[in-house]
């Protein structure tokens, strides 16, 4: 069968203005609001790389990309989702199309279409002008300045063509013009280019011709031979990274002077009225991960012992001496296993926030009003980075951080309420054990909340990229981290053993990054330690408190959208997980 035959098509829905979308079995096809790999659909509701429809094994698939406000299958919110004749999609709770499949295309020899894998076709002008060589698997024809062939002229719609190659072929489709594509006189919808054939978008001629112009394919294999060469020479170097694979960002310096940052905002903390206990205990915790990558701890960060005597070694540093002013930094970690006596309203902001009206003030007899629990964004936040030992009153919370997070609130209790609802209700048989490994690995519990937007807390789920489990490791970073994935056994899929590697591989972002860069850990989950290491380089600044967002800010595109999206969506789950009866969500 032809692979870029029109196999199967999208069919609007009531309303619906946009024209029948063709599928073939030749490329995926991505929708979304922007982008030149794309079909643009120029709707608000749409994320700019909204979802994808693939074919695999016969079967049509549909993903969502990480949208705003969802794709839905049949009414239903999905992440992935095979498709059946007939299936309901809806994207961004707007755009509606029906799947129809043609399952009487006849089984042949392949046509003359067939061409070259190593040289690309070329579209050259019958009147004279630019050539444009159709060197990618996706080529977008149009009037808007995103296309990769820019036709600036009236007759031309703004997304008007599409071409496509795939598997030594390269088809041409219409994407709804106004004014049609013809290939050699006819009007198409889709068809096969030939050497030869004359193709017209609006009044714009041209000629399809063979080109010495390599593919990508030609492309790829000689860049890949020639990385192979530097490879086997530099081979020994790429051994020398830190724990298990992850190169560290940082000096041993830094760690050092972390450590005394950290010690003097946990002294801080302890002598704040009334004591900071969360902020004090993050700060130590900080510090000994420092300590152990600075190597003046081992890695099971060693014996109490040990541990007074590194915090000696690191006190003598003057800011440290100074906020002990004569006390001893050991004893002061050790009275935070002490709770404090409260007398009247002497309370530690380690408690619950309070109902509004937390005191029963109801006279005997009289039935009381419903209690409206208290919520407040800043509130919540605070406690949150406070598990990382970050005081919101000494650094305040960034704007964009605030704005973005309180928008994700709403996502995740609003459209995607019932995903939410669902994924509550599956955390309960994960949570405390999830919880009790990250204090084992001394870990903030906030990361607890990751599988929330990993894979909403099924332990099975697989995605179209390989990833699998609560963690959605690839088969790959589970072998890092010691997880058995081969054809008999993939211990992903088992809770407690790949929490423990997401444990050991969170840790290694800390390393990578900095102990106190949590957000950047976080962001580096969705995006690689690589990537997320060469946007800190060139535009971050290692003592800053807020790395990630300080990134963001310089606006440079080192971070896409979804990355930088991620991280706030990370931070609404947990919001909303901790507070579940703020909005109405029961944990049980």
């Amino acid at each position: 069968m032809n692979p870029n035959a029109t196999v199967a098509r999208l069919v609007p829905g009531p309303g619906n203005q946009l024209p029948a979308i063709n599928l073939s079995l030749g490329s995926p096809l991505v929708l979304g609001r922007q982008g030149s790999d794309c079909l643009i659909i120029d709707d608000p509701n749409l994320s700019r790389r909204h979802a994808v429809l693939w074919n695999q094994d016969g079967t049509w698939w549909v993903r969502d990309e990480g949208s705003l406000n969802g794709t839905f299958v049949n009414g239903d919110p999905i992440r992935e989702s095979a498709l059946e004749d007939g299936a309901v999609v809806n994207f961004g709770g707007t755009i509606e199309f029906r799947l129809e499949v043609n399952s009487h295309l006849p089984l042949g020899p392949e046509s003359s279409a067939f061409q070259s894998r190593f040289f690309c076709l070329g579209l050259q002008p019958v009147a004279g002008g630019r050539s444009f060589f159709l060197r990618r698997n996706l080529t977008i024809v149009g009037r808007n300045v995103t296309s990769d062939i820019v036709l600036d002229e009236p007759r031309v719609s703004g997304i008007h063509a599409r071409i496509e190659r795939a598997n030594g072929r390269t088809s041409i489709m219409d994407s709804g013009s106004r004014n049609g594509t013809v290939v050699n006189g006819e009007t198409i919808r889709r068809t096969d280019l030939n050497p030869g054939d004359e193709v017209i978008f609006g009044d714009h001629a041209f000629r399809v011709k063979r080109t010495f112009f390599p593919t990508r394919f030609l492309t790829n294999g000689l860049v890949g031979a020639a990385f192979l060469l530097v490879l086997a020479v530099l081979l020994p170097a790429l051994f020398r990274t830190g724990t298990n694979g992850v190169e560290r960002l940082w000096t041993r310096e830094m760690y050092m002077a972390q450590v005394s940052e950290s010690l003097v905002e946990a002294v801080r903390a302890c002598d704040d009225e009334p004591r900071n206990t969360e902020v004090a205990r993050a700060q130590f915790a900080v510090a000994q991960r420092s300590l152990v990558a600075a190597d003046i701890l081992p890695l099971d960060e060693g014996t109490d012992t040990d541990l007074r005597e590194a915090f000696l070694q690191v006190s003598v540093d003057h800011r440290v001496a100074r906020e002990l002013n004569g006390r001893e930094i050991f004893a002061l970690y050790e009275s935070l296993d002490t709770p404090p006596v409260a007398s009247g309203s002497e309370l530690g902001n380690d408690a619950e926030p309070e109902t509004e009206t937390a005191k029963n003030t109801t006279p005997a007899g009289e039935e009381s009003e419903p209690q409206v629990v208290a919520f407040d964004l800043d509130v919540e936040l605070s406690l949150l980075v406070a598990q990382f030992g970050i005081d919101t009153r000494r650094r305040p919370i960034p704007e964009q951080m605030r704005v973005e997070v309180a928008r994700f609130i709403e996502f995740w209790t609003g459209p995607r309420r019932g995903f939410t609802e669902r994924t509550i209700r599956r955390s309960g048989v994960h949570l405390d054990m999830i919880k009790n490994q990250m204090r084992q690995h001394r870990l903030p519990e906030v990361f607890a909340y990751l599988p929330f937007i990993e894979s909403g807390y099924q332990t099975s789920i697989t995605s179209s990229a390989k990833a699998r489990g609560l963690w959605q490791f690839m088969p790959s970073t589970g072998r890092n981290y010691g997880l058995r994935v081969d054809d008999e056994v993939d211990e992903r899929t088992d809770p407690e053993k790949s929490t423990v590697a997401a444990c050991q591989y969170i840790e290694s972002l800390l390393n990578m990054f900095g102990p106190n860069a949590f957000l950047c850990a976080v962001a580096a989950y969705n995006k690689g330690e690589n990537g997320m290491a060469r946007c800190l380089k060139q535009y971050g600044d290692w003592r800053s408190t807020w790395k990630f967002w300080d990134v963001v800010g310089k606006d440079s595109g080192c971070l896409k959208p979804e990355t930088v999206e991620y991280v706030p969506r990370f931070l609404a789950a947990a919001i909303v997980m901790r507070r579940s009866e703020v909005f109405g969500l029961a944990m049980d």
